[in-house]
């Protein structure tokens, strides 16, 4: 039972809350294009085809609901997946990164602290939500110039840049690696005391990775 309660709450520290802030910042970013995927939804269409007073619309809500939160979820897996792998790469050939900036963690060391894993999970929420709001920068300014790529209808006036909303993601993205980076180094500091002996071979080795990049 511990294991699911500890595996539940990565889950949602991990991918569904920040699925939560995707989603609301993909409506900033690409309004267009969160319309078009809306009424894409067979369950929009159902929607849309009812007649009003026939006591359908609150189980039609539900289904548009159900189906936003799928999205939510699913968009959450994707981007979180894709922080994961970015920092695996860059915890294994960028020194700083896994020595100092976002120190590695012995896990097996906290695996019956209950708050230790609490933060472990909200670290990995923070980390993931400033590398999703960084790649949400990228495509949005890639949308912004060559809308075409996204098969975006030449009729269709041209998306303008918000030179405030990509300072406002940057700021956002940063602000959440900085907390991320904090609580890395608090949660290794709990891991090490519990397993002092990791620590000095962490010590030890943390110089060596990068020259034999070690990728997993």
């Amino acid at each position: 039972m511990q294991l699911l309660a500890v595996l539940g709450q990565y889950l949602l520290l991990a991918f569904v809350l920040p699925g939560f802030c995707y989603l609301f910042v993909f409506a900033l970013c690409f309004p267009e294009l969160l319309h078009g995927i809306r009424t894409g939804l067979p369950i929009e269409h159902k929607a849309n085809d009812g007649k009003a007073g026939n006591g359908k619309s609150n189980g039609q809500d539900s289904s548009l609901g159900f189906g936003m939160l799928f999205l939510i979820m699913t968009g959450g897996l994707l981007l979180s997946s894709t922080a994961f792998a970015i920092e695996i790469i860059l915890r294994n050939t960028i020194e700083c990164f896994n020595c100092k900036l976002f120190r590695d963690i012995p896990f097996e060391s906290i695996k019956h602290n209950d708050l230790a894993n609490f933060f472990a999970g909200e670290t990995f929420m923070h980390f993931n939500i400033g590398v999703g709001l960084l790649i949400v920068v990228v495509i949005y300014l890639i949308w912004t110039r060559w809308p075409e790529l996204f098969k975006y209808s030449s009729k269709k006036p041209r998306p303008q840049l918000k030179g405030w909303l990509v300072v406002m993601l940057l700021i956002l993205g940063a602000a959440n690696l900085l907390v991320a980076s904090h609580l890395f180094d608090r949660v290794a500091d709990v891991a090490f005391e519990n397993a002092p002996d990791k620590k000095k071979t962490w010590q030890e080795g943390c110089s060596n990775r990068h020259k034999k990049k070690a990728w997993l």
